[in-house]
């Protein structure tokens, strides 16, 4: 059985607030700034698993429990994480913006540690509006 930290909340003196991306979104999106911050996690390709971690538990630490709980999410369900299964998402596969890699890739990216997480990749296109259209 796998066990994780108690669910807690990052305390404000933890807080490491990330001014780049303060700037941007003073600019583009300010409303997002009322309730929440963009904080500095690392750069380590554990980042997505980091962040969620940090929003959930005050810390990073836990991203390996998160990466393996995701790993055999995904394997024991692979009709739902495969593009090419028929029970695959439908707006994933419509959206045009998203360049989806094959199953076996993006099991094997979750699964190795330090492994830059490439399921899926957004086109930019320049237009933040592009951004914020997802799961529209």
């Amino acid at each position: 059985m796998i066990s994780l930290p108690i669910l807690t909340r990052p305390r404000q003196e933890d807080v490491v607030v990330h001014s780049a991306s303060v700037c941007m979104l003073c600019d583009k999106s300010p409303w997002i700034l009322h309730q929440f911050a963009p904080v500095s996690v690392g750069g380590d390709d554990n980042c997505p698993f980091c962040a969620v971690s940090y929003v959930q538990y005050g810390h990073g630490q836990a991203y390996t429990h998160l990466r393996l709980l995701t790993s055999t999410e995904m394997l024991l369900n692979r009709q739902l994480y495969d593009c090419s299964s028929d029970n695959f998402y439908t707006p994933y596969a419509a959206d045009y913006r998203l360049e989806l890699s094959n199953y076996a890739t993006s099991v094997s990216q979750t699964v190795a540690n330090g492994t830059y997480l490439d399921t899926s990749r957004f086109e930019y296109t320049g237009q933040l509006s592009d951004v914020s259209r997802v799961g529209d």
